[in-house]
């Protein structure tokens, strides 16, 4: 499925970048400025949705600025952190240097098949160029009964989509070089498609918006935020983004 029959199969797709080059030099540029990340007391508790084991291989695909550096090597896993842009690699490494660091493309992954027990892609595969093509290789390197966690934004979040359309007239566009949304049937169509089994999806909020005083204080410009301490009893389609944790099936069995 290319990018065109994704927009015809309804995700929403807004594109500053013309090709894989010019994305690529956006990336650089802004993790040599403020960056991207997630907030950093997310990672324990989602990595343990993957039921790791110690010395056990984890993939963070298109990783950034790899917040989970830290809590994967608490749980003694076998990191490696790939994204394209080295400028987020070296990021990574400064947040903490275990774990190795790989560049490259996550349509076309530099690894064997079933190389990794895990996969992470955490708010980053509505991002490449072609959705498809990189589930297919997080497909290949994984190994059967193997598991990922990805998050994915959601078409129609209250507090995000709808909320900035209500207040401006179109969909939230963060300026990252290429943005989709998807509905979470959408989304877990092009999942299934690559040959991953969805086993639980959950709504996602960003908590980190309200974790500073200057945040609440903000308030009455963002008065959405003040919907993040509710984000647990959302329903999951009216969440900011979705957290699908799959898995690859074991000689067609599930796991």
């Amino acid at each position: 499925m290319e990018t065109e029959a994704l927009a015809r199969s309804g995700f929403v797709t807004i594109r500053h970048s013309p090709n894989g080059r010019g994305a690529l030099m956006g990336y650089q540029r802004l993790f040599a400025g403020p960056g991207l990340r997630q907030p950093p007391g997310i990672w324990p508790g989602l990595l343990a949705r993957l039921e790791p084991r110690p010395g056990q291989g984890l993939l963070d695909l298109a990783c950034g600025e790899s917040g989970c550096r830290e809590a994967a090597r608490a749980l003694g896993l076998d990191l490696v952190s790939l994204d394209f842009s080295t400028a987020a690699l070296e990021r990574a490494r400064r947040r903490c240097p275990a774990g190795a660091c790989v560049a490259a493309d996550a349509q076309g992954l530099p690894f064997a098949d079933g190389s990794f027990d895990h996969v992470l892609c955490f708010g980053s595969l509505e991002h490449v160029d072609h959705p498809p093509l990189a589930l297919a290789e997080v497909h290949r390197v994984l190994l059967p009964g193997g598991r990922v966690l990805l998050q994915l934004p959601n078409t129609y979040g209250l507090r995000w989509n709808l909320g900035h359309a209500w207040r401006f007239g179109r969909p939230c566009d963060d300026g990252q070089p290429i943005q989709r949304y998807g509905t979470r049937g959408q989304w877990r169509r092009l999942i299934e498609t690559a040959g991953l089994q969805v086993r639980q999806v959950w709504g996602y909020e960003d908590g980190s918006r309200l974790q500073r005083r200057r945040d609440w204080l903000a308030i009455p410009r963002h008065p959405s935020r003040l919907m993040v301490p509710l984000a647990a009893h959302l329903p999951p389609d009216l969440a900011m983004a979705f957290v699908f944790l799959c898995f690859k099936p074991r000689d067609g069995r599930q796991r």
